[in-house]
Formats: C-alpha cells, structure tokens, sequence
C-alpha cells in the first residue's frame, strides 16, 4: 500500500448505502515498530480526520468521547478537545434523550449506522440541524463507537 514504507497493513472495509448512493467505511491500520515514528499512511490519515469539516468522534462502550477532531470542537463551542474528554456524546448530539442510545443500538444490531438526522446542541447557541453516521469499531476486546457530524447545510450544496 503507498506510504506504508514497504510495510504489512490491515484494512478492512464494510459497504454501505447512504442517501446520496454506496459507501465504504474503511479502517485502515499499520502497526508501527518498535523504536520507530507513525507512519506515514498513520500520518495521512490523522491528517485526513483533522482537517475535515466533518465532526469525528471515537467514544468508549458508554458513549463518552475519547477523541474528538477540530471540526466537532467546534462545531460545540469548546474551546479544546481535551475538555470533551469523558463527557457522553449525548450531551451535543441527539433531539431527544433517547436519539444517542437508539443509533447505538443500531449498530450494535448492524455494525453501522447511516445519516440519522438529528440535532447538535452547541453551547450557548441555538440548535443546528446534521446527519450523523456511526460505526462499531472493535480491537480485540474492546469496543468503541465512531461518530461522524454533517452539518445539513454542508449537505445542501453536495451533488
């Protein structure tokens, strides 16, 4: 695979229907050796997810955010990603209470969850529509919970 230095990856891929047509979630992993840096398929990916304009977010097994990029930051009002950490997604995202555990359920059901509209509730200001997808992603025994937040008004202008 270019950039993984010559060296094995895992990928795996999960095909899904969206609105706007097929989809492919990908996850990608090449396992860094011992003594050396990321590399740079590790690099373009991070890249990947920091610049963005989608909100990313990985959550433990109980919705808690674990890592959240720049875009999603934002999108909330907060200052840093590290004043996410630990706090249920379920505080930002979902019209209702129950509208965080239902997608949840769903991909437990399904391994993903496709474009459920809802609402992102940014502190201080008013709600904002978006679509949310949400994938299963497993290493070994532990599970977690990927996220990502479209606003619909970036929706909009897609073809």
């Amino acid at each position: 695979l270019p950039g993984s230095g010559g060296r094995s990856v895992a990928v795996s891929a999960t095909p899904f229907r969206a609105s706007d047509g097929m989809r492919l979630l990908l996850r990608v992993r090449a396992p860094d050796p011992v003594g050396e840096g990321p590399s740079e398929l590790s690099i373009a990916l991070a890249r990947l997810v920091d610049t963005t304009h989608d909100g990313i977010v990985i959550t433990d097994s109980g919705g808690h955010i674990v890592v959240a990029n720049p875009a999603f930051v934002a999108m909330v009002g907060e200052t840093s990603e590290e004043r996410l950490h630990g706090r249920p997604i379920a505080d930002w995202v979902g019209r209702i209470a129950e509208d965080v555990p239902a997608l949840v359920a769903g991909v437990h059901g399904h391994g993903i969850a496709r474009l459920v509209r809802t609402s992102l509730r940014p502190a201080g200001r008013d709600p904002l529509d978006v679509d949310v997808s949400a994938a299963l992603l497993t290493d070994g025994d532990q599970e977690c919970f990927g996220f990502t937040v479209r606003l619909r008004e970036a929706r909009a202008g897609l073809p």
